[in-house]
């Protein structure tokens, strides 16, 4: 396992083609630590940096059990499971959220994800979505990455999946600007009325 740190440095220095690039400074995976704590595993990591923010999880007390990896699969997923055996990793695109759970039934409290969410087709954004909320607790949340000006999920998508988007939080990483986005179901209002003046 000596090999691992090092596999781990040598992606990290470079761009990856899905999502926003992720350098070996780390800033963007300790961006997403100021906002995620050991209550809110477990803890879904969705897309190519999925093991970076996997691993500054662990590092801040999350336990590699309750941490869960979705992506293609890579040299890197591999390694990362030979130094974490106990976390959970699913070789498959997110969409599979939708007929898989990593915890075995338990929900997770957040997900974090960094897929060019707003660069795919609408079906497929929705898809996606829908499939990764079903697997989040009530009052838990979905954080999304993006180095992109506007918010990574669009407008019409965000009203017929019923979600709230909030920046909260940027860093500049190697001069790419990052900005986290956290996404959250909307509360259901029964029996509210809307005042209209008559």
């Amino acid at each position: 396992m000596a090999e691992t740190p090092e596999l781990l440095r040598r992606w990290l220095s470079n761009a990856h083609p899905i999502g926003p690039a992720v350098r070996s400074d780390w800033a963007l995976a300790d961006l997403l630590a100021r906002q995620i704590t050991a209550a809110d595993a477990p803890i879904i990591a969705l897309g190519a940096s999925a093991v970076s923010f996997a691993h500054t999880l662990i590092r801040n007390g999350i336990p590699p059990a309750k941490v869960a990896l979705v992506e293609h699969g890579s040299e890197l997923s591999a390694a990362f499971r030979q130094r974490y055996p106990e976390t959970r990793i699913l070789w498959s695109p997110a969409v599979a959220l939708a007929s898989t759970s990593p915890f075995d039934g338990e929900k997770a409290g957040a997900i974090v994800s960094v897929l060019p969410l707003r660069h795919l087709p609408v079906g497929e954004a929705l898809v996606t979505l829908n499939a990764a909320f079903g697997q989040i607790r009530e009052g838990g949340a979905f954080y999304q990455v993006t180095s992109g000006p506007h918010c990574p999920v669009q407008g019409d998508l965000l009203d017929r999946l019923r979600l709230d988007a909030c920046e909260v939080d940027a860093t500049d990483a190697d001069d790419v600007p990052f900005t986290l986005y956290r996404l959250t179901r909307k509360t259901a209002m029964k029996g509210l009325r809307l005042l209209d003046g008559r």
